[in-house]
Parts: structure tokens; C-alpha cells; sequence
């Protein structure tokens, strides 16, 4: 067993004992006590942990950070911790640190500006995919993490509370990681999230008393029927953010079984991702060679007689009916499609992990096309199908 492991048996072995009389050093008049695992975990013990106030610069402005790991030379896999309304405060801190002390390299951002993903009005997940500022800055902040040569690159995860877990939804499902948790989340089963999604495992954990406990049944549905690995976990009794300690009517079992959730489902899929990176291999048979070249992709697709060619002709006036509408779905999923084949190829020049976030970005402009054709918006489906020109131009700079 991996240190990891023997770690993950020690916490499951202290959460389902009865309750301890306090600790030395827990002090007896907090007003919040932690759930008893952590507690016991924080007391016997105590790594040494290093923690650094960063800035992370984006395109669209810089964003502060704390970040937190053993203090060692050793590389780390990575968690993102995103916050919600609370913000980058001491709780979340203390959160960035926990995952430190068990060994991973944890960056914990501040949040998103107030007015980040409320399109249409809504602030969900799937509203936050539209939400290029937001997206771009997570995603500076995975780049960030990739770049440290005290992090593996191909180990990172992400963790969001309330709005930062939509958030969390939406960076999972436009940028390769390698897990995502999320806690009380709004319920949405957009189709241009799931199909972003696919391919990385999801861990939900959720209140009992929440809005959204009465949709997860039909949220679960979606993610088996998208076909995404997905853990949901719904604890009877408790309110939205159980797992904060200020929460005023706490339940520190939930929150201790919530956290030992969290840190099993990273410790497989984050600490141990080339263990499953090599079973999802060896259960898929021989690589299939791709008959299409980088060039045929973009040929078929960008030409002016070519598919977004096609689309765009399509949408230069509002689809009358049916039919047509169907004809703007068809162009814009075999777009999407291209750009999931672009993926199985290595860039022209650049680094492969970037060159698979322009592949992901291109495709889900193409589903954010398709998605508003089954709706019949036209201003969203025009404005995304205008997009993919944009992305276009994106990548070629980078990689071509």
C-alpha cells in the first residue's frame, strides 16, 4: 500500500469510531468543533507544510492564490480548490493545507468577480461554460500549476464549493484534468457540459436539505447515459454548506464523511492517475492509427466550401423550420466531432496539454451550436458558430 492508501485506511478507521473525549491542543471552547476525523488528523499529525501568496497573471487580469505543500522537493500531484461566496477566506486555507499535509500541492484562488457567469441570468455550470473571462482565468491557473516543476503535469484535480463548484464544472469540462469534486453545485444536464466532461471521473457532494437534492436521481441518470465516472453523495438532514465550519446549524459527521470522500476519490484518480490511465488502456485493445491528418481536419471543416463554411450559410438568416434547423445541428456536431479527432494527434509545434485545451474550446463552441439549434436560439447558435473562427485563429497562433 501506497503512502496514500495507508492514509486513506487510517482516516476511514478514525471516522467510524465513536466520538473521542477533546484532544490536547483542540480547544475546548470552539464555537464550531471540526468533524472528528480532521480534528484527530490536525492533532497527531503534522506534517511540515509550506504555504505561499501567489498571483497568477491572465488575460484578463491577475488573480491571487495561496498556495500550500510539504515542505520538500518531492513532486506533487495538484488540487485546485475554488471557493464560493465565502472567498478565498481562513476556512478555505485551512482546506488547501489539509490536502498539503496528505501530500498533494494545493491552490486555493480567490473568486471570480460577482457578475462571473450570470448569463441569462443564471450562474450554474453550464451558464459558466459561456463565461470566456471566468474559464480563461481557471485555466491560467491549471497552466500555472503545470508549469512547476515540483507538480506532475498530468496529475490535477479540482474541488469547488457552491459557485465555485459550477465553476469547477465548467473548467473540467473545457480543460484535460485528471478529476473533479464538487459540493452543493446547482443541478444542470447540459448537454455541452456532459459531452466536456466525458473522460474525467466527477465526485458530488450535496446536502440533503438543498434545492437541488430532488433533481440528483435524473442528474445521476445524465452522467451514466453520457457515460462519465461519476460518485454522487447526498447526506440526509443537513443544509447547504454543512461543510463549512461556521455553518450554523453544523453536522460534523457529514462534513467528516464529505472530506473522507473528497480525499479517496483524489487519492484514485489524481494521486494514482497513471495506474488508471494503463487499465483504461489495456481494456480498450490496440490503439486504432487515425486515418485523418491534422490538414484533412481543418481542410473539410475551415475551407469556404467546408462544414463551418456550410454552417455559417445556414445561419445567415434565423432558420425558418425544422429541417433547417436540423441541417445547422448536423454541421455543428461534425464539428464537434473534428475537433475530437484533432485531439489524437500531437500539434505542429507547442506542447500537447495546450493543444488539447484549443481542441476542447473549438469543440464545445461546435456544442454550444448544437445545443442551441435543439432550442431553436438563434442569436446563441450564430454567435457561437462565429466563435469557431475565432478559436481557429487561437490555435494556429499557438501551434501551427
Amino acid at each position: 500500500m501506497n503512502a496514500q492508501g495507508m492514509m486513506t485506511a487510517i482516516l476511514f478507521a478514525i471516522l467510524f469510531v465513536p466520538e473521542a473525549p477533546a484532544q490536547a491542543g483542540r480547544p475546548s471552547d470552539s464555537k464550531h468543533p471540526m468533524p472528528l476525523f480532521l480534528d484527530l488528523f490536525r492533532s497527531n499529525q503534522r506534517p511540515t507544510t509550506a504555504t505561499t501568496d501567489i498571483t497568477v497573471n491572465t488575460a484578463v487580469g491577475s488573480m491571487r492564490g495561496y498556495l500550500a505543500r510539504q515542505d520538500t522537493a518531492e513532486r506533487l500531484p495538484a488540487i485546485l480548490l475554488i471557493p464560493g461566496e465565502e472567498g478565498l477566506n481562513d476556512w478555505m486555507k485551512d482546506n488547501a493545507r489539509d490536502l498539503a499535509g496528505i501530500g498533494y500541492a494545493a491552490l486555493a484562488l480567490e473568486p471570480a468577480p460577482r457578475n462571473a457567469g450570470h448569463a441569462r441570468g443564471k450562474s450554474d455550470a453550464a451558464a459558466f461554460l459561456a463565461d470566456e473571462p471566468t474559464l480563461a482565468r481557471l485555466a491560467a491557473a491549471v497552466r500555472w500549476l503545470r508549469r512547476r516543476p515540483d507538480v506532475f503535469p498530468d496529475r490535477i484535480g479540482v474541488v469547488g464549493w457552491s459557485m465555485g463548484a459550477d465553476q469547477a464544472l465548467a473548467l473540467a469540462a473545457t480543460t484535460p484534468l485528471q478529476a473533479c469534486a464538487i459540493c452543493d453545485a446547482s443541478v444542470v444536464t447540459d448537454s455541452a457540459l456532459f459531452a466536456g466532461l466525458r473522460g474525467t471521473p466527477l465526485l458530488g457532494i450535496f446536502a440533503g436539505k438543498s434545492a437541488a437534492a430532488g433533481r440528483l436521481p435524473n442528474f445521476e441518470k445524465a452522467l451514466t447515459e453520457a457515460q462519465i465516472a461519476h460518485r454522487i453523495r447526498s447526506y440526509a438532514g443537513v443544509s447547504p454548506g454543512f461543510m463549512t465550519p461556521d455553518q450554523a446549524t453544523p453536522g460534523p459527521e457529514a462534513a467528516g464523511k464529505g472530506y473522507f470522500e473528497i480525499y479517496e476519490f483524489f487519492a484514485k484518480f489524481v494521486e494514482d492517475a497513471d495506474i488508471i490511465a494503463d487499465t483504461r488502456l489495456s481494456r480498450s485493445g490496440p490503439a486504432h492509427e487515425p486515418v485523418a491528418a491534422i490538414a484533412d481536419i481543418m481542410r473539410s471543416v475551415n475551407q469556404a466550401t467546408g462544414v463551418h463554411g456550410d454552417l455559417l450559410k445556414s445561419l445567415q438568416e434565423e432558420p425558418a423550420d425544422r429541417p433547417q434547423w436540423q441541417r445547422v445541428r448536423a454541421d455543428a456536431a461534425l464539428i464537434a466531432e473534428a475537433a475530437q479527432l484533432l485531439e489524437k494527434h500531437d500539434p505542429p509545434k507547442g506542447k500537447h496539454e495546450p493543444w488539447l485545451e484549443q481542441c476542447r474550446a473549438f469543440a464545445l463552441s461546435a456544442k454550444a451550436v448544437v445545443a442551441a439549434a435543439d432550442r431553436r436560439d438563434y442569436p446563441t447558435a450564430l454567435r457561437s458558430a462565429t466563435a469557431l473562427k475565432a478559436r481557429c485563429a487561437a490555435c494556429h497562433d499557438r501551434h501551427r
